[in-house]
């Protein structure tokens, strides 16, 4: 068979690379049907003070490959029918962005002509900025407030002083202009490139001098989006399609997980999943992961001393010697290895095990071809990224060996904790007429305010400030905030948070009504 018609068909049967960005409101829908879309609590975070506040502006300043895109096109699929939107892509040009300012009225009239398509069918002329004073004196006639929501992508915030000061100062003016819009909730969510701290104080300082800021009752900026709490197993499954069919192993799978968590850039959780569809075995990254597994359980072991010839990995208290392998291919181990020591202990992270003389063998399922391969691809583009996800990856394999190293003691019975009983009641309270609810509808019930009372004593510090106003003032982004707290305390969520869904979480998963 010729090579041609060899490159053809493994063209054929090679999953496609996946898409590191995403540019069009079409790419979004394709997108979110193959592979779903993960709730975020970035974009949680944003719905929910949409739904508080009367005026907002939302910066989401991240490296690229971060899903900044991804979350506008979501706020744009979430929101259309609920008020106009105006979305429009910069690509960091200045030009563009003073163009689309100084034509600002146009183009608002024409969201508010595409909105009332959208909602009744009826199909008016949206070219005429007359619109947008008509549409104005209805909805503050009303007082009915509507959502108008400006979604800007990839606004140019240049490092050059001479072009920061203009872009600042067209800022201002698309500040003023759409707060002027009466009779509306005007909301903000911008995306730039990540920014220097100085840089970023400084855009804040200079917009803030010249009043652009003081319009708006909630800014907020974000540097990364994370997972949103109690929803690791969706990230899972997610994470399984990403790979198109390919088989992923289990540590990596988890791997990704925790780093959607933690809010990694999304195009490094693309690269691992490539990485490791590509299977390029490496010995030098074999040993960087058997390096990194010693260091984790060298942290999470008590250390002792032995005093022999050979220079196992770790030395425990009681005189275990353990010795870590790490491999992708076939075992070579000698077993007269640590002969002196009088207990040996050995960790395998292989595919195969091996029974060892005189040993114990604790051994962990792995494809290391496939994992140290993944792990390539990510310390090809970025090494500070390969070095934290190394991190994670031993973590996760650590944890699972970890029961099989110590004693670890069963549970006792301890006695049932009241707070936890009684916020499982007043959650069960809360969702006795529906599975699902609103932000705003919990916000506003008796019920949430006994929820804060039960939440205040055990609230950390970080929290505090933000669970008082909430309980002067219950407003729809408090729903977050509770969720935020029981997540940090109890390691589960009160809430599960999907745009401007809200469910009930795991917290009360193991308690009888």
């Amino acid at each position: 068979m010729s090579s041609k018609i060899l490159h053809g068909v493994k063209e054929m049967f090679s999953p496609k690379s996946l898409p590191l960005s995403i540019k069009s409101v079409e790419e979004y829908r394709r997108y979110v049907k193959t592979y779903g879309k993960l709730p975020t609590k970035t974009f949680n975070d944003i719905v929910g003070h949409i739904e508080s506040e009367n005026r907002g502006l939302y910066l989401l300043l991240m490296p690229p490959g971060s899903g900044k895109s991804f979350i506008l096109f979501q706020l744009l699929d979430e929101f259309t029918a609920k008020g106009p939107v105006l979305f429009e892509s910069f690509s960091n040009s200045s030009e563009k962005f003073k163009s689309f300012v100084n034509t600002l009225e146009v183009r608002l009239a024409q969201s508010i002509a595409n909105w009332v398509h959208t909602v009744t069918g009826k199909t008016i002329g949206g070219n005429n900025p007359e619109l947008l004073t008509v549409a104005c004196a209805i909805a503050e006639a009303t007082g009915v407030h509507i959502p108008l929501l400006f979604l800007l992508d990839e606004v140019p915030l240049e490092r050059e002083e001479s072009k920061l000061e203009e872009n600042i100062q067209y800022m201002e003016t698309f500040l003023r202009k759409a707060d002027e819009l009466a009779g509306f909730k005007i909301h903000v969510v911008l995306t730039s490139h990540a920014i220097s701290a100085d840089l970023q104080e400084k855009f804040f300082e200079k917009l803030r001098e010249r009043g652009g800021l003081q319009r708006y009752n909630r800014i907020r900026t974000f540097n990364k989006v994370e997972l949103a709490p109690g929803f690791e197993d969706e990230a899972r499954d997610f994470v399984k399609k990403l790979a198109q069919g390919f088989l992923l192993d289990p540590y990596l799978v988890d791997t990704a997980v925790e780093m959607l968590k933690r809010g990694f850039v999304f195009r490094h959780v693309i690269r691992l999943i490539d990485g490791a569809r590509r299977r390029e075995a490496s010995v030098d990254l074999e040993r960087d992961l058997h390096h990194a597994l010693v260091g984790e359980l060298e942290k999470k072991l008590p250390q002792g001393k032995a005093n022999i010839s050979s220079r196992p990995d770790l030395v425990l208290v009681d005189g275990t010697c353990i010795e870590v392998k790490v491999r992708f291919s076939t075992l070579d181990i000698n077993p007269l290895q640590h002969a002196e020591c009088p207990k040996k202990l050995y960790i395998i992270v292989a595919p195969e095990s091996q029974n060892i003389q005189g040993a114990r063998v604790i051994h962990r399922k792995a494809d290391v071809a496939q994992i140290v391969s993944a792990l390539q691809a990510l310390k090809a583009e970025d090494k500070k990224t390969y070095e934290g996800v190394l991190g994670i990856l031993a973590q996760t394999i650590v944890t699972s060996i970890l029961p099989d190293i110590t004693q670890v003691p069963k549970p006792q019975p301890v006695l049932e904790d009241n707070r936890i009983r009684l916020i499982c009641a007043i959650l069960s309270q809360m969702f006795r007429d529906s599975k699902t609810q609103t932000r705003s509808y919990i916000a506003k019930s008796s019920v949430f305010k006994a929820l804060l009372h039960e939440l205040a004593p055990i609230t950390p510090a970080e929290y505090k400030e933000q669970l008082e106003k909430c309980m002067k003032n219950p407003v729809a982004s408090c729903v977050d905030l509770a969720s935020d707290i029981s997540e940090k305390v109890y390691g589960k969520t009160i809430f599960r948070i999907e745009g401007s869904k809200v469910y009930i979480g795991n917290f009360c998963i193991d308690q009888q009504f």
